[in-house]
């Protein structure tokens, strides 16, 4: 109700504010009014979506009865098709609208407790013995991504629940310029918007942590401290969050799936619920799965460029072209060599002309799975019953109606790598393109020669021919 009041006194302000004569306003304060007439219909759609989700963010926040959802903290510097490597995660319950408990541990605790032995995707068969929920976010539509998580997360700990969030730690930098810095005495640190990512992965990868010596403790003692200082936030704090959040959306920063089909409908209809778009259009999205190559996402450049030419026989001629420059870094885990599994996602009946520049990538699984007592997926089995290998080392299988042209990009620290695909789709009058998330990416776009985009890809494009 409250919230329903605020919209009507705003809407009411803004009709005084419309139908004001601005002459019988004092010059001193002619500034002040017009920046507060500037930001009304902000504010004012503020209001509006939170009296949309207030019904929804009751339902999630257990009003109804107990919650229990995991939040996965993915890392972009080693990506995975749905932004990250999720190296962290919490176990979040809500009832009657009060957080009951909010656990931050390794994923690799959980992972340890499974005893049934899955054997995992194929391009992850020379890193990993087995599939858990590490590695669970494996395919590109996150809802199928997140189903995965939590039924790896029942085996391995008896504890069902009712959605999976991801949120990509990029985001936590931009939450500390809202909360301000978090001193972590412990560690000897103070974490702020600057140097939370860095100082966060040293730490983990070098495993520097006092206590028990756990390396992911830093995020465990971080999580509730930054719980504590959003709980004190004011009203201004609320609103630069709010809009934070809206902006995470919109990016891929932060993506839902919930059991509750209401739910689920409702993350679609908002856009965070990261599924492949259906189109009748042309499409294309780009999948990065950085495999043995530590946290070099971070310190890799990415470029595409996309040409489209109207072809003779009645078609379109796509050239697409991929860059990477790995500029690698002063410590030891950006100065690894990056081993990137790319999938390029574009319109089922398009037709692969050519691929050049990819590399070949030894796959071979650490051991014999037909003699050791190991189990396949059905899910993961339908996923790569219909994978064929085609000239140039490249392979093609099918996701979420769309056709998907897979190979490995395999990039130096220090060099650079390209990879020319060219494609031939029937013709269309417009390109939806789809960002991964976590993904940081130059792209540009022309047709027949004429320059439609170039620009950071930073959400989801739809481009009229």
């Amino acid at each position: 109700m409250n919230l329903i009041q605020a919209s009507r006194n705003l809407n009411q302000a803004g009709s005084l504010i419309s139908g004001s004569d601005t002459s019988l306003i004092p010059e001193s304060e002619k500034k002040k009014f017009d920046e507060f007439k500037v930001k009304l219909p902000e504010f004012n759609g503020f209001i509006e979506k939170a009296i949309g989700y207030s019904d929804v963010l009751m339902k999630i926040f257990g009003q109804s009865g107990p919650q229990r959802y995991i939040l996965l903290f993915q890392n972009s510097s080693e990506l995975r098709p749905t932004g990250g490597f999720p190296g962290s995660y919490a176990l979040v319950e809500f009832d009657k609208g009060v957080m009951k408990k909010f656990m931050v541990d390794d994923i690799y605790n959980p992972d340890g407790q499974m005893k049934e032995k899955i054997i995992p995707p194929r391009p992850l068969q020379r890193i990993t013995p087995n599939w858990g929920m590490r590695d669970a976010n494996w395919f590109v539509d996150f809802r199928t991504s997140a189903k995965k998580v939590a039924e790896f997360y029942y085996k391995d700990t008896g504890i069902l629940v009712d959605g999976v969030t991801a949120i990509n730690v990029d985001l936590v930098p931009e939450i500390l310029k809202i909360t301000g810095p978090i001193e972590m005495p412990e560690f000897e640190l103070i974490l702020n918007s600057e140097n939370f990512i860095p100082e966060v992965q040293r730490e983990v990868e070098y495993e520097r942590t006092k206590g028990d010596g756990q390396p992911k403790q830093i995020l465990v003692e971080f999580g509730p401290k930054l719980l504590e200082r959003l709980s004190g936030l004011g009203k201004e704090g609320w609103v630069n969050l709010f809009a934070l959040l809206v902006s995470g959306v919109e990016k891929k920063d932060i993506l839902a799936y919930f059991a509750d089909s209401r739910l689920q409908d409702f993350a679609a209809s908002n856009g965070f619920a990261g599924e492949i778009k259906e189109t009748d259009s042309d499409f294309l999205m780009i999948v990065h799965s950085n495999i043995m190559g530590s946290k070099t996402d971070a310190v890799i450049d990415n470029s595409v460029s996309l040409n489209i030419e109207t072809d003779s026989s009645d078609g379109l001629i796509h050239d697409l072209e991929i860059k990477r420059k790995h500029k690698g870094g002063e410590l030891g885990f950006y100065n690894k060599k990056n081993n990137d599994y790319v999938r390029i996602l574009v319109p089922e009946d398009a037709d692969l002309v050519s691929i050049n520049g990819n590399d070949v990538f030894e796959t071979g699984s650490l051991l014999d799975y037909r003699k050791a007592d190991f189990v396949s997926d059905p899910d993961l089995e339908r996923y790569e019953s219909r994978v064929k290998r085609v000239s140039g080392d490249a392979e093609i299988f099918y996701e979420g109606g769309k056709k998907v042209i897979a190979f490995w990009m395999i990039t130096e620290p220090g060099q650079s790598k390209t990879v020319k695909i060219k494609y031939r789709t029937s013709v269309q009058k417009r390109i939806y393109v789809q960002k991964q998330p976590g993904l940081k990416s130059e792209f540009k776009l022309t047709f027949d020669e004429k320059a439609l985009f170039e620009d950071n890809l930073d959400s989801d494009k739809e481009f009229q021919f």
